[in-house]
């Protein structure tokens, strides 16, 4: 399974950080065996957006493969969009 988690700097160290939409990262994780391998950071494009980042960030996290998000709280339309593909 593969993991997003809103990060404020990215990384296995950093923090979950109390926002979806306009988290700076996400730390993408593969999940094998409850441990965490292949960690990847990814600039979250919704963090610095006027409109529309709780959906740019929901795109990302899709695009980069994410099974299931760890974050804080996630706005209607992120949520929406993270629902989206199933």
């Amino acid at each position: 399974m593969k993991v997003a988690v809103s990060t404020t700097k990215g990384g296995l160290e950093d923090e979950v950080c109390p926002v979806f939409g306009r988290c700076p990262t996400f730390t993408i994780l593969d999940t094998e065996g409850g441990e965490a391998k292949n960690e990847k950071v990814i600039p979250n494009p919704g963090s610095s957006a006027g409109g529309g980042a709780g959906i740019s960030a929901a795109q990302a996290v899709i695009d980069a493969g994410a099974d299931a998000a760890i974050t804080g709280n996630c706005g209607p339309n992120a949520l929406g969009g993270l629902a989206q593909p199933g």
